[in-house]
């Protein structure tokens, strides 16, 4: 299973670089810089309500899980 960081990709969209997202959340230039690159592994709880916050958006927009395990198959 893998997380899908879109927090880049949804700032993108309301025409947000790096800079102006660090800006508008108030976050260290290097933390959103990590965010909108997806380079993190974890996300405080304070962090995420600060970009759902700046985003309008909801955490499951931002972080999607995707199934990429293999179907299993049986044989019969």
């Amino acid at each position: 299973m893998t997380i899908v960081n879109r927090i880049g990709e949804a700032a993108k969209k309301q025409n947000m670089n790096i800079k102006t997202f660090s800006d508008k959340t108030g976050l260290a230039y290097n933390t959103a810089h990590d965010l909108y690159t997806g380079r993190v592994s974890r996300i405080g709880l304070e962090v995420l309500d600060k970009v759902c916050r700046v985003l309008k958006m909801q955490p499951g927009d931002l972080l999607v899980w995707v199934d990429d395990a293999p179907v299993a198959t049986h044989n019969l």
